[in-house]
């Protein structure tokens, strides 16, 4: 990608390690680690201070409906077992924030109003618990006021794995001495209006040698007022990781992974079928403005995207690990293969009713500095398989995990 600096990056190994039965951590304190413990056993003995080593990112798509299905639930438990997920970031959990009529809800906290959101509550603490899905995990949320978009981190505190910080908004860089811009302390006090994104689409960790940036993108839409909601998301985005890595070459910020569901396939060859999807909601009044298409794939939003990756000198790991400059032809495409984050549902009676049934896109999206986390890469994986979303690998989802694991820091931990 031109404009990224390149100058000694290494090439990320093209296959995941094979080695499984051991979790390998970073610690501060006590550098590398080896803990040898089955997946499913709490990781009591590691000191405070560590590094994630498996971050993983997931649009739930409603978490409410994944954790009330026990065959859903057990597919999560064991995923996240087998794949000793440290940091868990999910999107769309339309979870609502608790006094949601207020004009500053606790977008931190669940709702109890009402018999809904107080069984949606007695869930996710039911998940929490010793015995529950998300055992040894804490989670942070930040939440919408009606059931709508949200977002959650989980990270594994059984392991001694806690941020230093969390945010959940994009906080403001500063000006020191006419100097550049150095970053932003994570754990500032801000106003309670400014807390929180307002649909609780951003959640900013910092840990001891990097940073993790997860959101959940809004979709492009159909209509003039969501083309332009969209492009203000992406132009706020994109400003805020251009001066993160400013602050990065400068030695004032650490190295960042961006993740989550960014609501963008960024080529052709990240659709299952590329001519179908770019005919799909395409009135002829936004064919000059390009926006025609189906969201998530139309020019407007892969030019920005590619805007965003050059000013915030970030490699998608996904792409670089597996490339692909060919586009899929729609007639040759294998709709069970792992290229694809979203996938289409099958229809109610007869499957191929369903609309998107065997289409899929990658709009979810590992990504991290291009000069600084890229050698750290060890894999990078998606999750989900199969011809469609009813697939158990997508949990009850319409979108699977993706996976990313990094090896330790070989710098002195900041901050």
């Amino acid at each position: 990608i031109s404009g990224l600096r390149t100058t000694g990056v290494t090439e990320v190994p093209a296959k995941i390690p094979a080695e499984k039965d051991k979790h390998i951590v970073f610690s501060a304190k006590k550098g590398l680690g080896t803990l040898e413990s089955s997946a499913g056993e709490a990781h009591s003995k590691i000191e405070p201070e560590v590094d994630p080593a498996v971050l993983c990112c997931w649009n739930v798509n409603g978490l409410r409906t994944c954790l009330e299905n026990p065959g859903t639930k057990d597919a999560i438990r064991r995923f996240l077992d087998e794949n000793r997920v440290d940091v868990l970031f999910l999107s769309e959990v339309k979870l609502v924030a608790a006094n949601p009529k207020s004009p500053s809800p606790a977008r931190g906290k669940l709702d109890r109003s009402d018999a809904k959101s107080r069984a949606e509550a007695a869930l996710v603490e039911a998940a929490l618990a010793p015995s529950g899905v998300f055992a040894g995990f804490q989670m942070k949320l930040s939440l919408s006021s009606k059931r709508y978009a949200g977002t959650a981190v989980l990270y594994r505190s059984a392991a001694g794995i806690k941020p230093k910080a969390i945010h959940f908004n994009l906080p403001s860089f500063t000006e020191s001495n006419s100097t550049k811009a150095t970053m932003p302390t994570l754990g500032s006090k801000l106003k309670a209006s400014q807390a929180h994104d307002e649909d609780g689409r951003i959640i900013l960790c910092e840990w001891s040698t990097f940073s993790t940036l997860h959101t959940y993108t809004p979709n492009n839409g159909t209509t003039e007022v969501s083309f332009k909601r969209r492009e203000t998301w992406d132009s706020r985005l994109t400003t805020w990781l251009e001066e993160a890595s400013t602050a990065l070459q400068a030695g004032k910020a650490k190295p960042l992974v961006y993740l989550g569901d960014l609501n963008v396939a960024p080529g052709d060859a990240d659709l299952s079928h590329p001519s179908w999807f770019k005919a799909q909601m395409s009135p002829a009044i936004n064919r000059q403005k390009g926006d025609a298409g189906q969201p998530g794939c139309t020019p407007n939003e892969q030019l920005r995207f590619a805007n965003m990756l050059e000013k915030g000198s970030l490699i998608d790991v996904y792409r670089r690990m597996y490339p692909r400059d060919d586009p899929i032809q729609d007639s040759k495409v294998d709709a069970s293969c792992r290229l694809f984050t979203w996938k289409g549902h099958p229809g109610r009676d007869v499957p191929e009713a369903g609309r998107y049934f065997k289409r899929g896109m990658r709009i979810d999206h590992l990504l991290v500095s291009a000069t600084d986390l890229l050698k750290r890469v060890v894999g990078c994986e998606i999750c989900g398989q199969g011809e469609s979303a009813a697939d158990l690998s997508f949990m009850g989802s319409d979108h699977c995990p993706m996976i990313l694991k990094l090896g330790p820091s070989e710098c002195t931990p900041s901050g």
